[in-house]
């Protein structure tokens, strides 16, 4: 048992305001911490530590916790520097394993902390600490999932030369997914290429997998034309991203990138065969839109023109012909408001289904509880209503 907790599991009268007293100073240390005051905060701990000789500084950093929350992840959360150096300061070369790579109730170490508030230095602080690296949250995500989602290269680098793993597969993706999903083309690039000192790294085991798919079955291309990131998604498909997976409701790269008028994704996606293949393709019934229709009811003329000549005449759910760039383009507010209304339709049907499967859900419990109480001859509780031979009756 730690000390903090051996102060708040005293039932006696003197360790209950031991404890109270204990509250209150960590309370007024967060506070410091938090507003920068360093000096002060060096005061109040050197303080407490002159009139608690049973405690340490370790014992400060480790035991005293508000919601699983050190001093020092107080202190990487905020991005002061001048907090983080003298609480680090005070503690022994020896100890710093002790303290580095605490974890909250969530999981989240300090350098963790520190990446999320963007600060550069404290990051690098920890890391010549010995903070690891490796270290992940309860949803698997490590701090370079964190500098890849804010855009960071610099910091994503330091990290990556510390040993991150750049693979590491957390609830929502990798580092690249996170990267993908911002729309962060700088991170996307950086992660592709993974450089160190300019110099492309030659272990193949620690290149980016950047076909692999998040939890949800999402491939890094896929969120990055989500996010619209037309960059991230050309780099993603020069460096051979497979641009043929298809999502539920056969939705395809080509027609996520027309839709968000993703001009040189789609460029490079119809100059292979396979991808002029999926210029023909339409989404599930009752929609059934190509990527060019996809684009006009998006009014994007640039991905228009450069699907037109590998989209056959032929097209849609209605299969109307187009003939030329601009009879696209003209039927786009009439494919929109077709799909809106379909939309429309397929929503009132979810509604009503739910609702009739809510009905019977209620319906058949009600009458297992009446059967129950009918069986056994009892009154249910709060309830005068019976079953009768001739169906439910108020018994007044």
């Amino acid at each position: 048992m730690t000390k903090m907790a051996q102060i708040k599991s005293g039932k006696d009268d003197a360790r209950y305001k031991e404890a109270q007293v204990a509250q209150k100073w960590y309370g007024d240390a967060i506070k410091m911490a938090m507003e920068n005051k360093y000096a002060a905060l060096e005061t109040h701990i050197k303080s407490y530590l002159d009139t608690h000789s049973k405690f340490s500084i370790v014992d400060i950093l480790v035991d005293f916790k508000a919601e699983g929350r050190t001093l020092l992840h107080m202190a990487a959360s905020s991005g002061h520097v001048a907090v983080m150096n003298m609480l680090l300061g005070m503690v022994k070369k020896s100890d710093m394993k002790t303290i580095m790579n605490i974890t909250d109730d969530k999981g989240f170490t300090p350098l963790i902390y520190a990446t999320i508030a963007e600060s550069t230095p404290i990051t690098k602080k920890l890391l010549a600490e010995g903070a690891d690296v490796t270290n992940v949250t309860k949803d698997g995500a490590t701090a370079a999932h964190f500098a890849a989602g804010d855009g960071s290269v610099a910091r994503l680098a330091t990290l990556v030369k510390a040993g991150a793993q750049v693979n590491q597969l957390s609830a929502t993706g990798t580092p690249l997914h996170w990267a993908a999903a911002q729309g962060r083309a700088d991170v996307i690039k950086f992660l592709v290429e993974y450089r160190s000192d300019n110099e492309f790294v030659e272990d193949k085991n620690q290149r980016v997998d950047f076909n692999v798919c998040c939890p949800n079955g999402s491939p890094a291309v896929i969120m990055a034309a989500v996010s619209g990131c037309d960059a991230g998604v050309e780099t993603l498909l020069k460096a051979g991203a497979d641009f043929t997976h298809v999502m539920p409701g056969n939705l395809t790269l080509l027609h996520i990138c027309a839709e968000n008028g993703l001009v040189k994704s789609v460029e490079a996606i119809v100059a292979t065969e396979a991808g002029r293949k999926l210029a023909n393709t339409k989404t599930n019934s009752p929609h059934e839109n190509t990527p060019i229709e996809l684009a006009a009811m998006s009014n994007v003329i640039s991905v228009v023109n450069a699907l037109f000549p590998v989209t056959s005449d032929s097209c849609g759910a209605d299969g109307k012909t187009y003939t030329t760039v601009e009879a696209v383009l003209l039927d786009g507010p009439r494919l929109l408001q077709q799909w809106t209304e379909r939309e429309r339709i397929l929503s009132v049907q979810k509604e009503k289904s739910e609702a009739e499967a809510c009905g019977w859900v209620c319906r058949c419990r009600y009458f297992r509880i009446q059967a129950f109480y009918t069986r056994t001859g009892s009154q249910r509780p709060g309830c005068d209503r019976r079953v009768t031979s001739g169906g439910t009756s108020n018994q007044k």
